[in-house]
């Protein structure tokens, strides 16, 4: 008998430092849990699925790279949640801040249906990491998929700011300007 020889690099090609996962005929793949694939009947199922699996390697994050890794610099977390997107084929990510408006910048990131996914795998990840709930609302500005991190009593009506074409200048300028509290919050000076 023959032994075969199997060679798996003729089925997948892993491109970590791009975050890319492919085939040999260049077509690009994610890597994404049967759960997800299988909550895909409806958006608010998939959101959950893709939510509870954002918890899940949120946590594992923290549990790999330390309990200490949230006192450290933010960028720690960065760079080992890049890793893990670049296993996954998910592009790759950093952090910006906008004058205190965090931003998780994803590149060679899914567009499309994709990025509902990662909006909500990302709004998970980090919710688990931080112990309270955070929500990631997408703005794309054609070079890369930003990723705003908020709480989920700003996260829809800055949704409802980026549908109405805002770019990313101007969601943290109404941001700076206390628009995203409400006029009852903003009246009163609450946070």
């Amino acid at each position: 008998m023959t032994e075969a020889s199997f060679k798996p690099e003729g089925y997948l090609r892993f491109d970590l430092s791009q975050g890319l996962v492919s085939t040999p005929d260049k077509r690009r793949h994610f890597i994404v849990p049967a759960e997800i694939i299988n909550a895909a009947g409806t958006y608010a199922s998939l959101e959950e699925a893709a939510r509870k699996w954002g918890q899940e390697q949120g946590a594992a994050l923290v549990t790999l790279a330390g309990k200490d890794v949230l006192d450290r610099a933010p960028e720690q977390f960065i760079a080992e949640l890049a890793h893990l997107m670049a296993t996954l084929g998910w592009g790759w990510c950093e952090l910006e801040s906008w004058g205190g408006v965090l931003f998780v910048v994803v590149h060679q990131g899914p567009r499309g249906a994709g990025n509902k996914i990662l909006s909500a795998f990302l709004g998970g990840v980090f919710s688990a990491a931080a112990g309270q709930r955070f929500e990631c609302v997408g703005i794309d500005d054609g070079t890369a998929r930003r990723f705003l991190l908020t709480g989920p009593e700003h996260a829809s009506r800055i949704q409802g700011w980026v549908d109405a074409g805002a770019a990313c200048g101007e969601v943290v300028s109404r941001m700076h300007a206390g628009d995203h509290l409400g006029a009852a919050q903003a009246t009163t000076g609450g946070a």
